[in-house]
């Protein structure tokens, strides 16, 4: 009976051994590859910005400026005037060019 006992907790410690490992390697794995998922969206990004913008990219963005007019950092003038640069936009850049120096700093 106490060899049962014995063998079963040497089988126990020797799978939550191997279950660590397996995990060590595992999270090791995920940070090599979080780098190059970061550089496939940057490199998706970059490719998106050149892309002329649909409506609901147009809109989405027109939404924004919208809280940014409302919030008051801006005046009905230059409101209208970026209005113009969003639909006038040839390009998600020039888009996001228009919205950029009016984010806040954590946004940007």
């Amino acid at each position: 009976m106490i060899e049962i006992v014995i063998v079963s907790g040497l089988l126990a410690v020797v799978a939550i051994t191997a279950i660590m490992l397996i995990l060590r390697r595992l999270n090791a794995t995920s940070r090599r590859r979080s780098p190059a998922m970061a550089d496939r969206e940057q490199v998706a990004f970059e490719r998106w910005l050149g892309l002329q913008p649909t409506d609901a990219e147009r809109q989405l963005a027109l939404g924004h400026l919208d809280e940014i007019f409302t919030s008051g950092r801006i005046d009905q003038e230059e409101h209208t005037k970026r209005i113009a640069m969003i639909m006038e936009a040839r390009t998600n850049r020039e888009t996001e060019d228009v919205l950029s120096e009016l984010r806040p700093a954590d946004e940007a």
